[in-house]
């Protein structure tokens, strides 16, 4: 009883970290923010801070993993009958607020190549390489079509998911026949 309370309280002390973080990371880059005023902003002693990460970008580690689990288990366990691409653009729909830090606030090059080796979004660029093309052909459409989707993605995140996940699942899979 007494562990399962431990718990508890890392959960939520992670929880208020990456929170406070997030918060913090819509009014400054994350090498400007500190871990003092994370910790303030979180209501966390630093030394509790440390007990979990060793710096701020620890915690946005600790958030894209979330992403990344949360993505990959919901496109996992699809059941509402839409597509894999089209049930992700929900999820990034659904959750926008947090996703806005990962994916315009915080991304990187390698969090792109991430993006799209969750499971039904690498099938999309997988089944249109082109036997005829050499494997380094097949490299560069595949980055042409990772960093298309991803400016697309993030372009409709960026503007407040206004448009249907149908709608951009659609211009998703039209870059993929266009890039093949």
């Amino acid at each position: 009883m007494e562990k399962e309370q431990e718990n508890q309280r890392v959960r939520i002390t992670k929880m208020l970290l990456k929170d406070a973080l997030t918060k913090l990371l819509y009014e400054k880059k994350i090498e400007k923010v500190t871990v003092s005023e994370l910790c303030e902003a979180a209501g966390v002693n630093r030394s509790t801070f440390y007990k979990h990460y060793g710096s701020q970008f620890d915690v946005l580690d600790d958030i894209e993993k979330d992403f990344f689990h949360a993505a990959e288990e919901m496109l996992t366990h699809n059941e509402d009958g839409r597509s894999g691409i089209c049930s992700f653009l929900e999820f990034l729909k659904k959750e926008r607020e947090k996703i806005y830090v990962v994916i315009i606030l915080a991304a990187d090059t390698d969090f792109i190549k991430r993006v799209f080796n969750i499971p039904p979004l690498r099938y999309l660029s997988q089944e249109n390489f082109d036997k005829n093309y050499t494997e380094r052909q097949n490299e560069y459409m595949r980055i042409y079509e990772y960093n298309g989707g991803y400016a697309l993605i993030r372009e409709w995140v960026a503007s407040g998911c206004k448009e249907e996940p149908e709608e951009i699942e659609k211009l998703l899979l039209h870059l993929s026949d266009y890039a093949s």
